[in-house]
């Protein structure tokens, strides 16, 4: 079996997190425009992150070199 890369495993933990803060802000009953902020920004980094760790391998190799190349500067 393949072994799954950081970036969905680390999507799988930010959606986690996600789903425990909205659960806990629908048992709060107020509607708090920060929290639905945070985790609307939450959602898009995990949803990010999946994207890129389903990545085909070729793609994926050619955008970590494209971050190396940007980080250089």
């Amino acid at each position: 079996m393949k072994k799954s890369r950081k970036e969905i495993q680390t999507a799988v933990m930010l959606f986690a997190l996600f789903q425990v803060v909205y659960f806990i802000s629908m048992q709060l009953g107020e509607e708090i425009r920060a929290v639905h902020f945070a985790l609307g920004i939450l959602a898009g980094l995990a949803f990010s992150a999946l994207l890129i760790g389903l990545l085909s391998d070729s793609v994926y190799q050619r955008l970590k070199n494209f971050k190396k190349r940007i980080h250089s500067f």
